[in-house]
């Protein structure tokens, strides 16, 4: 199915980076992903560790005369971000990634490719075969549900660890070297509705579809549309004049909503407003044209026997999806190229007596975390709706004078020419939950280049992915410098 990437070097990498997009691997479901790596650590004869969370560790003892290196470990999770277009038929509980390569980027068809965090898999799984003879002993640790909970981290039996410096892959781009990454919180909206009988006698479908989304942590400073915002900014000024039936979008808290769908129903006297937002179609269509070139805004007539919300209620939804803050809300002011605080408003659906609402709000620092919750949780009260606090992501703090980092700065300008930067990640790495629980640990995330993780526009260049792995290797030949 991929047996374009069979000539990719290194070889030893793409062979597994080909079978990882052949299993299924959603947040919760990292078991035949996780059976695969047992499969190469057993044929490799490597001792490993397998706890009731799913989280694996592999030992890979020193080559010969290495023993005097200290301990490196390499970690990178099990699960990836199952987004799709709407018109995609991809099942993520059973179907293989379909990709292909355009213009030197392998990007999958319809769907996000996974390469978050395939590269690390991948990377871990070619060093479990590597014969490279001047390596240290290696803990290469697999973890589980890093996309959604991060329980897989916070049960990590770091007591069997020996090593005290850690690489994390996550990182975005080839040239940067992360060394800090923003907490998070779940923070959900529930909002009780009631119906009424409909004075409305024509039904319309209002579909937002074709934005690129993204990450929500990494992406959430550019230049994107929140599909649900705009679907209730489209209709604001009809808000009296409307019945709103249904609405559904986006798919998860940590990614930009790039699609979202309503129902709403409009009198026989009142079909001027059909013109009205038709007007306005074309207007934000040719305004986001640069930045969201597929974007498809479609109005059609419909019907349903769903009966629609009280006026009461509509205003109460209207008021709250107006008043939550989405994007980037301040800047760091260390790294001011970095976002210190943000909130992405991912996901609405819609029941009988309740609107669900899922907020993911972001900052590097816990008292900004904390303010921007009660800000969402007062918005909450004020329409009415009651907030539910999830769990708490905690920031990895940026240590600009990591030893590390500049061991690691020092292998790429002596492999490239060129230095590589440090930097901070505004998203939430498993680095931020071991920077309190394993004393003494020394911690980078790098990574190979890509873009629109956690969203179908994912794409990964494949010209980063050998000097991946060269400066891996590199980092851990030279660890005894350190």
């Amino acid at each position: 199915m991929n047996s374009h990437l069979k000539n990719l070097e290194p070889k030893i990498f793409w062979k597994h980076f080909s079978k990882i997009l052949e299993i299924p691997h959603d947040s919760g479901q990292e078991s035949k992903l996780a059976a695969y790596v047992l499969e190469i650590a057993a044929k490799q004869k490597l001792k490993t560790h397998h706890d009731q969370t799913g989280n694996l560790i592999v030992f890979k003892p020193a080559a010969i005369g290495q023993d005097n290196k200290p301990t490196v470990i390499l970690q990178s999770h099990l699960d990836m971000v199952c987004e799709k277009r709407p018109s995609s038929n991809h099942n993520f509980t059973k179907d293989a990634i379909k990709t292909e390569i355009k213009d030197g980027w392998l990007t999958a068809k319809d769907t996000t490719l996974g390469a978050d965090n395939g590269i690390g898999l991948a990377i871990l799984l070619s060093l479990m075969e590597t014969k490279t003879s001047q390596l240290g002993s290696l803990e290469l640790v697999f973890t589980v549900k890093e996309e959604t909970t991060m329980e897989g981290a916070k049960h990590l039996a770091t007591n069997l660890l020996r090593g005290h410096y850690l690489i994390n892959f996550d990182g975005p781009k080839i040239d940067t070297i992360t060394i800090g990454s923003c907490g998070a919180r779940d923070v959900d909206i529930a909002l009780p509705i009631t119906r009424s009988k409909p004075s409305h006698n024509q039904i319309y479908q209002l579909s937002i579809t074709g934005l690129h989304g993204g990450h929500s942590g990494t992406d959430i400073h550019r230049p994107r549309i929140n599909a649900i915002k705009m679907i209730f900014e489209l209709l604001q000024p009809h808000q009296n004049q409307i019945e709103l039936l249904d609405i559904a979008g986006g798919n998860a808290r940590n990614a930009i909503p790039h699609f979202c769908n309503c129902l709403f129903g409009i009198s026989n006297t009142q079909t001027h407003l059909i013109d009205r937002i038709n007007e306005q179609l074309i207007i934000i269509k040719n305004n986001w044209q640069r930045f969201e070139p597929d974007i498809s805004i479609d109005l059609i007539k419909t019907s349903s026997k769903i009966l629609p919300l009280t006026p009461d209620c509509l205003a109460n939804l209207f008021g709250l999806i107006g008043d939550i803050p989405q994007g980037a809300l301040a800047y760091h002011h260390d790294m001011p190229e970095v976002v210190l605080t943000s909130n992405n408003l991912g996901k609405i659906s819609m029941t009988g007596d309740q609107v669900s609402i899922t907020n993911f709000p972001r900052s590097f620092e816990l008292y900004e975390l904390n303010k921007l919750t009660e800000k969402i949780e007062k918005i909450a009260k004020q329409h009415g709706g009651q907030t539910i606090i999830g769990h708490t992501e905690p920031a990895w703090p940026i240590n600009t004078s990591s030893p590390f980092a500049k061991h690691a700065k020092k292998a790429f300008q002596e492999l490239f020419g060129y230095p590589a930067s440090l930097t901070a990640m505004h998203a939430g790495l498993e680095c931020g939950i071991w920077g309190q629980t394993i004393p003494n640990i020394n911690m980078i995330s790098i990574g190979a280049t890509g873009e629109g993780f956690h969203s179908p526009d994912e794409r990964l260049k494949i010209s980063t992915i050998p000097m991946l792995w060269d400066w891996v290797l590199r980092i851990l030949k030279t660890i005894n410098e350190l």
